[in-house]
């Protein structure tokens, strides 16, 4: 592909998209790694990836300090715009590139497009890529807040940024609005073969044999403090505490990358959550395991990615009514994604009680099947 690409990415998963596509299309791209804090290993990250020689350069950016002017977060946002070109020449390189990937509204990616749009006179194309359930959403259609569109007008005196992606999915036909030209197209993206490229993104992420997942059921936990009520919050730890104590299975809980908080719940945690869950899985033996999440990107991740289908259980509509925001797509979504499972091995529960049978219906036909072999 002769197109000069920037790519830019901010989380580990995002990261693993970003290279997977570069590698698979062979594509000439640059990689910008959005520094947010979230990750202590970032600049570690980063020199790995370019030893790898995936991309053309590989670029850092730390996003706290280039993008800090004010303690108020209005008035810090409202000085960004204004300093835009300043801040958006200070990281990138003096290229024209013909195709902006992204994932997300982050600020650091909005100035970002605007750079693009007035020294470009906006030829560069914008192009959103996968980066987990979100994509499948209308998340990437609410990029743009009413505010944010005040200050393009004030300061662009235009609209300076499309608000409507082609988008770059792994299976476009999950997207809510597949189909429909007032979002985008959206394209697929070939499943990562990792015959091919695991041993790259084993190196990557550091990953080790000891990393292996054992247990056979594995909670994909999210900040579930951000997103439910104090109700939802006690609902939600004492159906975890529930679980682990249940004899049928050994539980063990995944945490989301980005949690830094102590391990509160008396129950067994994996040690290496750092590592994208992933690269945890394509190394492990994943059919016979059991995911169980209320809604994370990592329990449908193996069907979408590269076509394993361990089973799922999807918490969601245990804790409809537990949510500060709720997300009507959620549940559409995963009753879509629930059709693309060959077998029977994927459940919505709708009470605590039908959960718990269907984790004993697993472990009898788990039982049966060790009594034929």
């Amino acid at each position: 592909m002769d197109n000069h690409i920037c790519i830019f990415a901010s989380t580990k998963f995002q990261i693993l998209n970003a290279m997977h596509l570069t590698v698979s299309k062979k594509l000439f791209a640059d990689l910008y790694i959005i520094d947010e804090g979230i990750y202590k290993n970032c600049r570690l990250l980063a020199s790995k990836i370019e030893e790898e020689k995936i991309f053309q350069h590989v670029i850092l950016i730390n996003a706290k300090k280039i993008l800090k002017f004010s303690n108020s977060q209005y008035v810090n946002s409202f000085l960004c715009y204004i300093k835009y070109q300043k801040i958006v020449s200070s990281f990138l390189l003096p290229y024209k590139y013909d195709i902006m990937l992204f994932c997300t509204g982050s600020l650091i990616e909005r100035l970002t497009r605007f750079f693009f749009i007035q020294k470009n006179n906006s030829n560069t194309r914008f192009l959103m890529y996968d980066e987990g359930v979100g994509s499948y959403l209308d998340n990437m259609e609410q990029i743009h807040r009413l505010g944010d569109k005040i200050l393009r007008r004030i300061i662009f005196k235009k609209d300076a940024s499309r608000v409507v992606f082609d988008k770059l999915l792994y299976i476009p036909e999950l997207y809510i609005h597949y189909n429909d030209p007032k979002y985008g197209k959206a394209y697929g993206i070939p499943s990562i073969d990792f015959s091919k490229e695991l041993d790259i993104y084993n190196r990557v992420y550091e990953y080790q044999k000891y990393f292996e997942l054992k247990e056979p059921l594995i909670l994909m936990d999210f900040p579930y403090k951000d997103c439910f009520t104090e109700t939802g919050k006690r609902k939600y730890e004492a159906l975890i505490k529930q679980v682990a104590h249940f004899e049928k299975f050994e539980l063990v809980i995944k945490k989301h990358p980005s949690d830094k908080s102590k391990n509160e719940l008396n129950v067994k945690y994996y040690d290496y959550s750092e590592v994208p869950f992933e690269i945890i899985i394509a190394n492990s033996d994943i059919n016979n395991k059991i995911l169980l999440s209320v809604f994370s990107t990592a329990t449908v991740t193996p069907k979408i990615i590269f076509n394993k289908e361990p089973t799922v259980i999807i918490l969601y509509k245990i804790f409809q009514d537990d949510f500060i925001k709720p997300n009507n797509f959620i549940c559409n979504f995963f009753e879509r994604a629930k059709k693309l499972y060959q077998g029977d091995n994927f459940y919505i529960p709708e009470t605590q009680e039908e959960l718990f049978f269907i984790l004993n219906h697993l472990k009898e036909e788990n039982d049966e099947c060790q009594t034929q072999l």
